[in-house]
């Protein structure tokens, strides 16, 4: 926003022939406040804000009365310049004379006069909605917020995520044994392998030995026989000498020792799963730590965007207690909102924005329908300590035709 001019300058006079509803206006204003009153459609916003569309040059296409063939508006400040506006059927011409002494053009001493606070339309800022209102004021205090915001959505979606994944390992974080999980593995093959040596080794043991016997009888049976099957019982007696062989060689694994094996394949099980449950839950450990590192660092980033955002938005110069938010504006810090603040504080405030971008008119048109009597007195008085010349609009509900009150400072 621009600083307090130098020369400080009001309307003086307004003189109107012929433009758009309005027939002849004459208003000798010396500086002071106006009050436009009337029914709608009769040319009170056409007079309020002549001097606004002038200076920053928004003359309508069609500026000429219906039925008439030429026209005219001008406007005389405090300083002595005039702004003349002359328009027929064929076209229109808007020229200034100024007592600047500054070498400028029309078009820089056209934007010397106004600012931008003329450019700022006091009643479609208090009629939008809090975002679109936010935007507006942003975009004429010349803050351009749109690579911090893009960065801010970035790094907010980026610490989103990585509270999301920290919270997500956090809760697969459970107490572990730290020594199980630099120790070595059980090798099960080997011992499952030696318990399944002995499983066949008993089994054939007891094969063995039930031959034996078999062997035995058999051999009794033979000796009744021994002419007959004496060959056999040779054959027999070999084969009972080497199983005998073999038996005196071997012994039975005992079931406590078959137990004990079992007992070493179990327990040598759980050791390992103990240690591959403490090895998962310390690589979670880790990854958990990880997480909450991205999630500080996500969450650095997002305040260090706010801030910058915070800073940027300082430039703006807003009045005392008006301050942007994300979804809007604050005023005392409460929401702009006519159901939180009360109307006068609501109109000042947007008044006082408009003011701290004024150029050397310090002149302002809004409409004060909504204003009571106490209130608008409110208002001027806040005017009065700004020096601050104002155009206060209003609708008459019984109608009436096109009257206006001069309100001295």
């Amino acid at each position: 926003m621009r600083a307090k001019p130098l020369f400080i300058m009001h309307v003086k006079k307004i003189e109107i022939r012929n433009f758009k509803a309005v027939e002849e206006a004459n208003i000798d204003l010396n500086g002071a406040h106006i009050m436009i009153m009337g029914k709608n459609g009769i040319g009170k916003t056409t007079i309020g804000k002549l001097l606004q569309d002038l200076l920053t040059k928004n003359q309508p296409s069609k500026p000429l009365k219906e039925g008439e063939r030429q026209g005219f508006c001008r406007i005389e400040l405090s300083d002595g310049s005039i702004i003349h506006y002359a328009f027929d059927e064929v076209g229109q011409k808007l020229n200034i004379v100024s007592n600047d002494t500054t070498d400028l053009s029309a078009a820089q001493l056209f934007k010397k006069l106004s600012g931008k606070g003329l450019e700022f339309d006091i009643d479609k800022f208090l009629a939008m909605s809090p975002k679109p209102r936010r935007d507006m004021l942003m975009q004429i205090s010349g803050i351009d917020l749109t690579d911090i915001d893009k960065r801010y959505e970035t790094a907010y979606k980026a610490r989103s995520e990585a509270n999301t994944r920290l919270k997500t390992q956090q809760s697969r974080i459970k107490p572990y044994d730290e020594e199980l999980v630099n120790k070595e593995k059980i090798e099960i093959a080997k011992a499952s392998q030696k318990y399944a040596e002995a499983i066949t080794h008993n089994q054939t043991y007891s094969h063995k030995k039930s031959k034996l016997e078999t062997i035995q009888v058999e051999s009794d049976e033979v000796s009744k026989k021994i002419t007959e099957l004496q060959q056999k019982l040779v054959n027999l007696n070999m084969e009972r000498m080497e199983v005998s062989e073999w038996l005196n060689n071997n012994v039975e694994v005992k079931e406590n020792a078959l137990a004990e094996m079992q007992k070493e394949i179990s327990e040598s099980e759980t050791i390992n799963q103990k240690i591959d449950e403490a090895r998962r839950l310390a690589e979670e450990y880790k990854l958990c730590e990880r997480y909450e590192k991205e999630s500080d660092q996500a969450h650095a980033l997002v305040l260090s965007i706010e801030s910058e955002k915070e800073s940027k938005l300082k430039m703006a110069n807003l009045p005392s207690g008006v301050k942007f938010t994300d979804d809007g504006l604050e005023i005392d810090g409460l929401p702009f909102e006519s159901n939180q603040i009360a109307t006068s504080r609501k109109m000042i405030a947007a008044l006082e924005i408009a003011e701290k971008m004024l150029g050397d008119v310090r002149y302002l048109h809004f409409d004060a329908s909504v204003l009571d009597k106490d209130n608008a007195m409110k208002i001027i008085e806040w005017a009065n300590e700004k020096d601050l010349q104002l155009c206060l609009e209003r609708a008459m509900w019984d109608g009436g035709e096109l009257t206006y009150e001069i309100i001295e400072k």
